[in-house]
């Protein structure tokens, strides 16, 4: 049998076992809040609060999630993901909490959304893992099959491990997801230009290399998992994760040696580029029709997708409020389902000025609604509003009051492990072995945390648990895409390095941010999105290359230059 016919054998094997994985991974996952059917219930816990906490945790034993918000001392509203039996869960109620009182309860959601959202994620990551093998498979051959191959078993492994640790894929995970993908993608482009380059003058070296520098990002992010574990920022199932991806990544570390040399032994007669978007290509770019129009489509789409972020921040008043886990909120809750109910509360929100202060709202399984209001709801109109309410359709109301919660990002402990990231950061940079980018490292990290909370504070947008996540995680992203710029920068302009940073970051957090859109149904996570893919990253790096003259100027190595 020929190379060629061995190499398209592989391939094939190769991802019919990640698309069996893949379908066999998210079918048996446990989904969060917000992704099925949800129940909700406000109690009394008197004096039994030790009951609660057993409770809670005997649910989370079960992989599901619970959020668990203060009204007062005894009184809290207990949210918890995969109730699909109403009768069993309050026979266990009963049975544990057989001293507490339930107050309200209500039920979201339904077995067919959860199918729908299930098949809608299953469909899209198929696609996207054939998209993405297909396009690495022309670009890089055996050896971009092989990375694309080694990316999706780990973050699949880890979703499955995760799994049976009873942990349920929550909006966190899955954002921990997309950004270990962007972490493995740079990762596995480093690995590419290593193979692909002279820089080695044996393959025991590079073999060696490159295993050290795989077990050293595998410290790296298990180190990053064992902080966010230890802060109590309320990310331990994505530290749990991320921990995971490290565990995978030491043992390809071991793996690599022995896989790297079959893998070369099929890439003899293969040509295939070095990098993801070639500088080559910028030579004659003026006339290069294809890279010019990719890079328009490009930046087209963020063009689009930045301007539809700031009309929907603009003109959808509730979006704004609907992620800010840590500020009060304000519940009324009323039994009534009908249209003509509806129009008649919305009237009378409306005429006693509480409308615009609504966050949201769910109408539950028992034939009741549940208004949220931020912190800025005027609580007398509110009650004025309810009084109303219950004299038009003879229905009683009632108002419930959450406290505040601690935000981590105002506490020193945020800013002291902001600060650990960056020196991690910075030391990352400087793994390559024949360049040096931690000034670089530096200067890319400042921009971009000053240009996310420049964004949050101009529209006023609201922390959670992913903000952040996103926050701590910018500089260990932005040291793993510096390990991959090529050394091709150094014979080129900043100009057109400019060019080059803007289309190939583009192109990526594209990718990573089109799934979030469509897999996500909270409009929040839009938020995020527009935020993380097209604020951060790509204009930061633009601004560093931009002010990359300036920086250098006057040091005594050149950082992008050869030793």
């Amino acid at each position: 049998m020929s190379k060629r016919r061995v190499s398209l054998l592989f391939a094939l094997v190769g991802l019919s076992f990640v698309v069996l994985l893949l379908l066999g991974t998210i079918s048996n996952l446990n989904p969060g809040l917000g992704f099925g059917r949800d129940l909700r219930l406000i109690i009394d816990v008197k004096e039994s609060p030790n009951q609660l906490i057993d409770f809670l945790m005997s649910q989370r034993s079960m992989g599901r999630e619970i959020q668990v918000d203060s009204i007062s001392d005894t009184i809290k509203m207990i949210s918890i993901s995969g109730v699909s039996d109403l009768q069993t869960f309050l026979s266990q109620v009963s049975s544990q909490l057989w001293r507490t009182t339930i107050m309200e309860l209500g039920t979201f959601g339904s077995l067919s959304n959860l199918g729908q959202f299930m098949f809608t994620l299953e469909f899209y990551v198929t696609v996207f893992v054939l998209t993405f093998a297909v396009y690495w498979l022309i670009r890089y051959k055996t050896l971009g099959l092989f990375s694309v191959l080694t990316i999706f078993v780990i973050i699949l492994g880890s979703l499955t491990i995760l799994k049976h640790l009873s942990n349920p894929f929550t909006h966190v995970i899955w954002f921990s997801m997309l950004l270990s993908f962007c972490f493995l993608l740079f990762q596995q482009k480093m690995l590419i230009s290593y193979i692909s380059s002279d820089t080695f003058t044996n393959s025991n070296e590079m073999d060696q290399t490159i295993s050290r520098n795989v077990r050293t990002h595998a410290i790296v992010l298990a180190f990053f998992s064992l902080v966010l574990y230890a802060t109590n920022f309320g990310l331990t199932s994505s530290a749990r994760y991320f921990a995971l991806i490290a565990v995978f990544m030491i043992v390809l570390s071991f793996v690599l040696p022995f896989s790297l040399k079959s893998v070369r032994d099929f890439m003899i007669h293969e040509k295939h580029n070095q990098y993801f978007l070639s500088l080559n290509n910028f030579r004659g770019y003026s006339s290069d029709k294809s890279l010019r129009v990719w890079g328009s489509v490009v930046v087209m789409g963020l063009i689009a997708v930045l301007v539809g972020g700031i009309l929907f921040n603009n003109f959808n008043v509730r979006s704004r409020e609907l992620y800010n886990e840590y500020e009060s909120k304000t519940l009324f809750l009323i039994e009534a389902e009908d249209a003509q109910s509806f129009i008649e509360m919305h009237a009378s929100f409306a005429t006693h000025d509480v409308l615009n202060d609504q966050i949201t709202f769910f109408i539950s399984d028992e034939r009741s609604m549940w208004f949220f209001y931020n912190e800025n709801v005027n609580i007398e109109n509110l009650e004025i509003a309810r009084d109303s309410i219950e004299q038009k359709i003879n229905v009683t109301g009632n108002i419930f009051e959450f406290s505040s919660t601690e935000n981590p990002m105002g506490s020193p402990l945020f800013y002291f492990t902001e600060l650990i990231f960056v020196i991690l950061g910075f030391m990352i940079a400087n793994t390559h072995p024949k360049y040096r980018y931690g000034i670089v490292s530096i200067v890319l990290n400042i921009l971009s945390l000053a240009i996310c909370s420049g964004w949050f504070s101009l529209f006023s947008l609201g922390h959670s648990r992913i903000t952040v996540l996103l926050f701590l995680s910018i500089p260990i992203l932005n040291a793993f895409f510096i390990i991959t710029t090529p050394k091709e920068l150094k014979d080129y302009s900043w100009s057109k390095c400019i060019v080059y940073a803007t289309v190939r970051l583009g192109t990526i957090m594209m990718i990573i941010g089109i799934p979030v859109l469509l897999i996500i149904p909270s409009p929040s996570d839009n938020i995020l999105v527009m935020i993380s893919s097209l604020i951060i990253w790509s204009l930061s790096t633009v601004c560093s290359f931009i002010f990359y003259p300036l920086i250098m100027k006057g040091s005594k190595h050149e950082i992008l230059s050869k030793p």
